[in-house]
């Protein structure tokens, strides 16, 4: 089941919590998947456009922690972008949104919530966000934006994320050399 919340919002990270709670039971796990896909230069942007980026991304993770706090999880996934940790042209906003998303995983995970981990993922082609880029790359080139994962590749490194031992508070998944991307 999911549920869209904006919890950024005072008190709505309390209530999916609650919400959670009261359909499930128990909560053993939670991810939070948020972004916005709007992008542009340094130059243009205005405090409020940052502003939203950060809201939905490191904003609203440091919320729902509060609302978990003192809850036992197997897994607190923050699903962010490797833009956080390379940067992205024009993307300035959506950046520095993901590489807050990964300090709040770091600081959770050093004041003992080893559950938190922040993935700088690739993109998940024909998923999300990246339809909207990957549909513009091609009406530009005619071609398809080359890199990222197949639906079913993210999926298996997923599983590897929920695997891996507690206490890492940052992944990268990439399907580009590490190398080329620091470049």
């Amino acid at each position: 089941e999911v549920v869209v919340a904006d919890l950024a919002q005072p008190g709505a990270a309390d209530r999916l919590v609650h919400l959670a709670l009261d359909r499930f039971g128990a909560l053993h796990g939670v991810v939070h998947a948020a972004g916005l896909a709007e992008g542009g230069m340094v130059q243009g942007l205005t405090p409020e456009a940052v502003a939203a980026h950060h809201a939905v991304k490191p904003v609203a993770a440091l919320a729902l922690a509060e609302a978990l706090a003192g809850r036992q999880l197997d897994r607190f996934v923050l699903c962010g972008s490797h833009a956080g940790a390379f940067g992205a042209f024009g993307q300035y906003g959506y950046a520095t949104a993901n590489a807050a998303l990964a300090g709040v995983a770091e600081a959770l995970c050093a004041t003992g919530r080893r559950e938190a981990v922040a993935v700088h993922w690739d993109r998940w082609r024909g998923v999300g966000m990246a339809v909207q880029g990957e549909a513009r790359h091609l009406a530009m080139t005619g071609g398809p934006l080359p890199g990222g994962f197949s639906a079913e590749v993210a999926r298996a490194l997923f599983d590897r994320v929920l695997a891996a031992p507690l206490g890492e508070p940052v992944l990268l998944a990439t399907s580009r050399s590490v190398a080329a991307l620091i470049a």
